[in-house]
C-alpha cells in the first residue's frame, strides 16, 4: 500500500469469509493507522475476526443492512474477503435491496462465479462504495515466481504442468472454476462449485499409479481481482498430501499465499513442490 493511501484512509470496510485472509488484512489495516470496519456474516465469518473489532453480524442476504452499517461508520472503500460457497438463495433471509440482487441472480441462473460476483459489485459501487482487493493492502500475500520448495521438478512434470496450465485458463475463460488437476499427461479434473478440496480429493481416487497428481490454480483471464482471486494455504498442502499429490503450480503474482512461510515448511516437509509460474 502506497504512503499516499496510508495517509488518506482512515477507514476500511471488509465484507468477511471464512479462512486466514480477513484477519491477515485487518491486522494489516490496524498496523497502518487504518480502522477495519467488518461485515460479519451470520455462521460463515470466523467470531475470533470480529469480537474485538468495529462490526455488525449479519445474514448474508441483508444487504441493505449491510450498506447501511457503512455510510453511518463512514466507510466508502470495502474489500471482499474471504473464502464463500454459494449459498441457496432461494432459502436465505434478505432485506428489500438484499431482494433486488437475489433477483437479478436469479434470472442469470447457472452464470459462473466472476459473473455472480460482478453483480454485487455493481450494486455496491451504484451505493458510492469504491471496491478494492486485498492485495493492494498486504502485496506480499501474491505469489512469487519460480520454484519456492526444496521439492524440485521433474523433467517428466513441464509437459503436465502445460497441459494443466492450458487446461486452467480454458475452464476460467468459461467462468467455470480456478483449478484443474492433472496427472501424467493427463487431466483428472476440473473444480465445480464445490471448490478445490474436493476436486483434488475426487482426483485422489481416480489417480494412477506412479508419479502422483499435480494441483494447476490460476486466475480466469477475464477475472476481478478486487473482488476475488485464486487462494492456497497450509489446509491446500495438507490436502495434497492425503490425496497422493507431488507437486502445486499457481500463477504467479495473481494468486494468495495465505501463510506463505507455512506452506512452504508443509511442502518441504511432505515432499510436494510449490512453482509459481508465469
Amino acid at each position: 500500500m502506497h504512503a499516499n493511501q496510508e495517509s488518506q484512509l482512515k477507514k476500511l470496510g471488509i465484507i468477511a469469509g471464512t479462512g486466514m485472509a480477513p484477519e491477515l488484512l485487518a491486522q494489516r489495516l490496524e498496523q497502518s493507522g487504518i480502522q477495519p470496519c467488518i461485515v460479519a456474516l451470520d455462521g460463515i465469518t470466523p467470531p475470533e475476526l470480529f469480537q474485538n473489532r468495529r462490526h455488525i453480524l449479519t445474514p448474508i442476504g441483508m444487504a441493505g443492512r449491510m450498506m447501511d452499517w457503512f455510510k453511518e461508520n463512514g466507510v466508502t472503500e470495502i474489500v471482499m474477503s474471504g473464502a464463500l460457497r454459494r449459498p441457496d438463495w432461494l432459502k436465505i433471509k434478505a432485506d428489500p435491496r438484499g431482494l433486488k440482487i437475489i433477483a437479478r441472480i436469479l434470472l442469470r441462473r447457472g452464470m459462473g462465479d466472476d459473473a455472480l460476483l460482478r453483480t454485487l459489485r455493481s450494486e455496491l459501487e451504484s451505493e458510492g462504495f469504491r471496491l478494492r482487493g486485498i492485495q493492494e493492502f498486504v502485496p506480499e500475500l501474491l505469489a512469487p515466481s519460480g520454484l519456492l520448495t526444496e521439492a524440485a521438478l521433474l523433467q517428466e512434470d513441464s509437459e503436465t504442468i502445460e497441459l494443466g496450465w492450458n487446461a486452467a485458463k480454458e475452464h476460467g475463460r468459461k467462468d467455470r472454476g480456478q483449478s484443474v488437476v492433472v496427472q501424467q499427461e493427463t487431466v483428472l479434473g476440473l473444480e465445480g462449485d464445490d471448490g478445490t478440496r474436493s476436486l483434488m480429493q475426487k482426483a485422489a481416487s481416480i489417480k494412477s499409479h506412479g508419479r502422483g497428481p499435480i494441483l494447476v490454480k490460476v486466475c480466469k483471464p477475464q477475472q476481478d481481482k478486487a473482488l476475488d482471486m485464486p487462494t492456497i494455504g497450509p489446509e491446500t498442502v495438507e490436502t495434497a498430501r492425503a490425496s497422493g499429490f507431488c507437486g502445486i503450480v499457481v500463477e504467479a503474482g495473481e494468486t494468495l499465499i495465505l501463510e506463505r512461510e507455512k506452506v512452504i515448511t508443509l511442502c518441504n516437509r511432505y515432499g510436494i513442490f510449490l512453482l509459481g509460474k508465469i
